[in-house]
């Protein structure tokens, strides 16, 4: 697909009261298909923008961003405190969902969450308290254990990718045991770290293509008041 049958721009996202990050937003022409990008800190890079073009390329549209802001991302690089607090990044990830379903050129989009190390925590949480809303989830190298209090609330279909020899791989296989949903496990060989190792990242990236292809379904437009009154359920 070419840049010229993609729309990019740069969105403002209100993810609490009085706290927004910016975003970049991708469209391809005709997309049907959303994919949120769940990144904890340190994350919104090459990595993430050569991902997108992956997406964007099958025709899903993407939207990537921080769940800290910038000031936030300063003091969590020094202490690492803000990325390891699942309660508080869970809850922007779901304000980041409703903010996107409140948009009108994104409201019939199916929409999914693909979540990189601590920012997969945060993709299941939203997963589980909107899950008329979210309809896939995807975790690369996913640091889950925050979310394990939620593990067995996780009914969307969900895939979770790493390498064979990566550290996250016993705490992956243990979650996804206890999720309810759909789910598999995909195994990159040869590969001890997925977010160290960008070598394999084409692969992992298809991989995530074919899951959301296969799970994410058009959804009739909401309206504001019924986005926010999932946020009460």
């Amino acid at each position: 697909m070419k840049a010229k049958d993609m729309v990019q721009s740069s969105v403002s996202i209100s993810l609490a009261p009085h706290i927004f990050v910016e975003g970049q937003l991708i469209l391809p022409d005709g997309a049907d298909r959303l994919v949120l990008f769940a990144h904890g800190s340190g994350l919104f890079g090459p990595d993430s923008a050569h991902l997108a073009n992956i997406f964007s390329r099958s025709g899903i549209g993407t939207l990537r961003f921080d769940l800290l802001t910038s000031s936030e991302a300063i003091f969590d690089r020094e202490t690492q405190i803000p990325r390891h607090d699942p309660v508080t990044l869970g809850e922007r990830m779901v304000a980041a969902v409703i903010w996107a379903k409140e948009r009108r050129e994104l409201q019939s989009l199916g929409l999914g969450i693909f979540g990189d190390d601590t920012g997969a925590a945060a993709a299941l949480i939203a997963a589980v308290r909107l899950p008329q809303l979210v309809k896939a989830v995807v975790c690369r190298s996913g640091q889950l254990e925050a979310a394990r209090s939620v593990f067995t609330q996780v009914i969307v279909p969900t895939l979770l990718i790493t390498g064979d020899n990566d550290d996250s791989y016993d705490g992956n296989a243990e979650a996804l045991n206890a999720f309810s949903g759909t789910k598999n496990l995909a195994t990159i060989s040869g590969v001890s770290n997925l977010l160290a190792d960008s070598s394999r990242l084409d692969e992992a990236g298809e991989l995530a293509v074919q899951w959301f292809m296969r799970h994410l379904q058009l959804d009739a437009p909401d309206t504001a008041a019924q986005l926010q009154d999932r946020l009460k359920v």
